[in-house]
C-alpha cells in the first residue's frame, strides 16, 4: 500500500433484491476497507437496464474516493464486496440482473489496459447511468484518453436511457434510508489537492 492518496471514481449498481440496501452495504464495506476514504457520493438514480433490457430497473450511484491502493488492489476490494453481497460474475450474466455492481470507473489520470482492468472504464462515456451521477461529484475531471471533461462527455451523450432521481413512495422503508444517504457530508481531500 502506497503512502500517497490518489483520487478514484467508483460506480455502484443493483437491480435485484433490496437495491438500496445493496448500495448502502457497498458503501459501508468501502468505509471499513484499509486505504480507502470516501470523499463524496452522488444522489441515487433509478435507471433503465443497458444490454439486456428485459430485467428490473437499476439503482445507481457514483462515489468519489481517495485510495492508497494500486488499481488492481482496488478492483480486488470491489469484487470481494460484490461477492459478499451474492454477486456471481460469469460471461453469461455479464449484462444480466445483479445484486451489486462495484466498478472502478477512473483512477486519477491513469490509463491502463490489462486482462483484468481497463482504465478509464472503456464504456463510461457511453453510459448515462455513469455520467449523470459523475456530474455531481467530478464534473471537471478530464478523461485522459478522450480529453473531455465529464460535463463535455455528458453533453455528447447518445444514450437515451432514462436516469431519474430515485424517489421512493412516502410509505417505503427506502424513504428514510435515502434521506440518510443524502445526509453524507463531503470530506476534504486527504492529499490536500483536488482531484485533477
Amino acid at each position: 500500500m502506497s503512502s500517497l492518496w490518489l483520487p478514484a471514481c467508483l460506480s455502484l449498481g443493483s437491480n435485484q433484491g433490496d437495491r438500496l440496501a445493496h448500495l448502502i452495504y457497498a458503501v459501508s464495506r468501502l468505509e471499513e476497507a484499509a486505504g480507502i476514504e470516501i470523499l463524496a457520493r452522488s444522489a441515487v438514480y433509478e435507471t433503465q437496464p443497458v444490454g439486456i433490457v428485459d430485467q428490473p430497473a437499476f439503482l445507481n450511484a457514483v462515489l468519489l474516493i481517495e485510495t492508497q491502493l494500486a488499481p488492481d488492489a482496488l478492483l480486488d476490494t470491489c469484487l470481494a464486496i460484490e461477492q459478499q453481497c451474492g454477486r456471481v460474475r460469469t460471461l453469461e450474466n455479464r449484462w444480466g440482473p445483479r445484486t451489486l455492481d462495484v466498478d472502478v470507473i477512473a483512477f486519477d489520470h491513469c490509463v491502463l489496459q490489462t486482462e483484468r482492468l481497463t482504465l478509464p472504464h472503456p464504456r463510461m462515456h457511453e453510459r448515462a447511468f455513469v455520467l449523470v451521477p459523475m456530474l455531481e461529484v467530478l464534473p471537471a475531471w478530464q478523461h485522459p484518453v478522450l480529453n473531455k471533461t465529464i460535463e463535455s462527455l455528458h453533453a455528447d451523450l447518445v444514450d437515451v436511457s432514462v436516469v431519474e432521481f430515485y424517489l421512493p413512495s412516502v410509505t417505503s422503508p427506502d424513504r428514510q434510508r435515502l434521506h440518510e444517504w443524502m445526509a453524507f457530508v463531503v470530506k476534504p481531500s486527504l492529499n490536500r489537492t483536488a482531484p485533477r
